[in-house]
């Protein structure tokens, strides 16, 4: 592992801009996707360990409230799904098969029963906002997605985001599958050097429950046929009983 995490530098401090907020960050070139690598969970997963080990408290960095939304699990808005950022769709208001809405209610009610103290880690770990060289870290990506959160829940979402690539099902990306989740989970857990206790099991199952069902709710705004939310309905089955849904 290297001495320290390779990040881009910070060019600017956050701006408001409008309802968002935008920074800048410097070009880091090279580096590769590594999604599609066999040992992809693990690779992943020890990064983000390594990133929540070093990373500063919350005390320290008292603006990471609120999360991006599909972290948002927490949130205070009317109905089910926190609103889209940065369209501003209201999820609510689109279809919703009645398998994703119980999934969805389920993974939330757990979660807002989670009393974990918050860590500070990144909320975006996909594919794209890291590359490599090999095996090897070159550059993280996305600072605007760093976030306060219980370290279940950083690595629940991580555990589904870390696959996703480019390829594209009605305008979201797929991401891993729930025994690629395990892996990751497991890889986690071994690189902080501590298990997870049949709570922490949970919360970070049923947070990616919530961020699969998020990003499956979302996919209806181009949807045509439901294949994405049939990619995550394919596994969650395994994700519900992991999280004591089931």
């Amino acid at each position: 592992m290297a001495e320290r995490l390779p990040l881009p530098t910070a060019l600017v401090a956050v701006q408001p801009y409008g309802a968002l907020w935008i920074s800048a960050e410097s070009l880091v070139r090279g580096g590769d996707v590594l999604a599609d690598d066999p040992d992809a969970p693990e690779l992943y997963a020890s990064v983000l360990a390594d990133l929540v080990s070093r990373a500063p408290t919350p005390e320290q960095m008292p603006d990471l409230v609120p999360s991006p939304a599909w972290l948002r699990w927490d949130h205070t808005e009317p109905g089910l799904w926190p609103r889209s950022e940065p369209a501003g769709i209201d999820l609510n208001l689109l279809p919703s098969q009645e398998w994703l809405r119980d999934a969805a209610r389920g993974a939330l009610e757990r979660l807002r029963t989670c009393s974990e103290p918050p860590s500070v880690g990144h909320a975006d770990w996909w594919s794209q906002n890291l590359r490599w060289k090999g095996h090897r870290l070159h550059v993280v990506f996305d600072r605007d997605s760093v976030t306060a959160q219980p370290e279940p829940i950083i690595a629940g979402a991580a555990a589904y985001q870390f696959a996703a690539t480019t390829f594209e099902i009605e305008g979201s990306a797929p991401a891993a599958t729930a025994s690629e989740s395990l892996r990751f989970l497991h890889a986690y857990a071994a690189a902080r050097g501590k298990g997870w206790t049949r709570e922490q099991w949970q919360v970070a199952w049923s947070t990616s429950t919530w961020v699969a069902c998020y990003q499956a709710q979302l996919s209806a705004v181009e949807a045509v046929t439901g294949a994405f939310a049939d990619l995550v309905r394919r596994d969650l089955p395994e994700r519900l009983r992991h999280a004591g849904l089931a």
